[in-house]
């Protein structure tokens, strides 16, 4: 019985090719498993000469992807990793086109509502929090963005909701 050598497609999602993370590693895979590892960079800051492969990765995107590029049958697993909307919208996409949930692994590093222990700082904050909105400023490539953090929300989610590109 002849057996089969799953499929990895990594769709990174950045503001620049500069800034990927292990990118020279990534490229390494790349190139030493051409038919088993695919990889599609998609960066926001940084023109691209195909339209699909700039910008923000949000459902409409991972459609337009799927049409384009990656059929779900190459889809073997998939893992997502980013802001929550983001995560969200993409598992949506991915499960509407035909992805079976149970193939999609997803990195949350913060859930909304997550338990804080008590007592903790954090649990200090988090109560102060819920009575009025935390003012905060990012500072983003040397420019000042004022705007409000309510409970449950976090700094990334906020900023990527005023039309900031954090990394």
């Amino acid at each position: 019985e002849e057996q089969t050598e799953s499929k990895f497609t990594l769709i990174y999602g950045n503001r620049r090719m500069s800034s990927v993370m292990f990118n020279e590693a990534l490229q390494d895979l790349k190139d030493r498993f051409p038919g088993r590892f695919t990889m599609i960079h998609i960066l926001s800051q940084q023109a691209q000469e195909v339209d699909l492969l700039q910008g923000r990765i949000d459902g409409d995107k991972v459609r337009a992807i799927i049409a384009a590029l990656l059929p779900v049958k190459s889809m073997d697993e998939v893992f997502v990793c980013g802001p929550e909307a983001m995560i969200d919208a993409t598992e949506q996409a991915l499960v509407q086109a035909g992805v079976p949930a149970e193939r999609i692994r997803t990195e949350r590093f913060v859930t909304p509502g997550s338990p804080v222990p008590r007592g903790t700082a954090s649990a200090r904050a988090t109560e102060s929090a819920q009575n009025a909105p935390v003012r905060l400023t990012v500072v983003l490539d040397g420019k000042q963005h004022e705007m409000g953090l309510h409970p449950n929300e976090n700094i990334l989610d906020v900023a990527l909701n005023q039309g900031l590109d954090l990394p």
